[in-house]
C-alpha cells in the first residue's frame, strides 16, 4: 500500500476516504441501485415514488436496495 501512497493521485487520499470511496462503489454494484441513484438526482423521492417508477413493489425497494448498508451516508432524509 505505501506505494500507492506516494504515488501523485493518491497522496492526500486518508483511509477514511478509501473507505467511503469502497462503499460508494459497492452501492454502485447492483443495477437496482444505480437505477435508484439516478432517479434520486433528478429529484427527492419517497419509497412509493421509486417503486411506482422502477416497477417494484415498496417493500421489494427497501429489502433490495434503500435498507442495506450500501446506502447508508448517501441517503439522508424521511424515507417513507
Amino acid at each position: 500500500m505505501a506505494e500507492y501512497q506516494d504515488s501523485q493521485p493518491y497522496a492526500g487520499l486518508k483511509e477514511s476516504n478509501l473507505y467511503i470511496l469502497t462503499e460508494f462503489f459497492k452501492m454502485l454494484g447492483n443495477t437496482t441501485r444505480i437505477r435508484i441513484l439516478l432517479l434520486l438526482m433528478e429529484q427527492d423521492a419517497h419509497v412509493s415514488d421509486l417503486a411506482e417508477k422502477l416497477g417494484m413493489t415498496q417493500s421489494a425497494v427497501v429489502s433490495e436496495s434503500v435498507n442495506g448498508r450500501p446506502w447508508r451516508g448517501f441517503i439522508l432524509g424521511d424515507m417513507y
